[in-house]
């Protein structure tokens, strides 16, 4: 990727660049996205987000950053995918929603199925009352801090809501 010098020079982007250079697996691909977003560079961000999520499917600011790349990329089909799929799972993230609302208000918007579901029919539907924290992403953070028995509790959490998550089957296994 060929990122412009005064990119490389910005406080943080150098910083969570550095770190994402040394692990690939880091979290830090969102803030880096969000900054390249936020210079104007919309193909490296979107390609600095597809790449972390490669490695972090389920991370929702993941993919949230990526459906606002895609609509500022006025990639709407794809935003608009991503945003419903984030509300699915998580009924009261309200940025996702605010971006589906901007989707819908965009003079292309009749491109787009008009099929999004309000929050009450969401939260109807997969019977979610979760904590908006309670998230894999959130469990892997708290065990790459070392802090093995709150990832435990939040993972055992997700599981008891939905006990055929994967990710979180596997990262609880991994933490006995």
């Amino acid at each position: 990727m060929n990122l412009p010098e005064e990119l490389l020079k910005h406080p943080h982007f150098s910083r969570y660049y550095r770190t994402w250079n040394k692990n690939p697996l880091s979290l830090v691909f969102v803030p880096l996205a969000q900054i390249c977003r936020e210079q104007g560079l919309l193909s490296e961000a979107r390609e600095i987000c597809e790449q972390g999520l490669v490695h972090h499917p389920h991370s929702v600011s993941g993919r949230l950053m990526l459906a606002k790349i895609y609509f500022d990329l006025e990639e709407l089909d794809q935003a608009k995918k991503l945003a419903e799929e984030i509300l699915q799972e998580m009924p009261a993230q309200g940025e996702a929603r605010l971006l589906l609302e901007r989707i819908q208000r965009c003079p292309r918007a009749e491109l787009v199925e008009a099929s999004t579901p309000t929050r009450e029919e969401l939260i109807q539907t997969k019977g979610i009352t979760a904590s908006l924290w309670e998230n894999v992403t959130m469990a892997q953070i708290y065990a790459d801090q070392g802090e093995v028995k709150v990832a435990r509790q939040i993972l055992d959490r997700i599981l008891t809501r939905d006990a055929t998550h994967s990710k979180a089957r596997q990262l609880r296994e991994g933490l006995k």
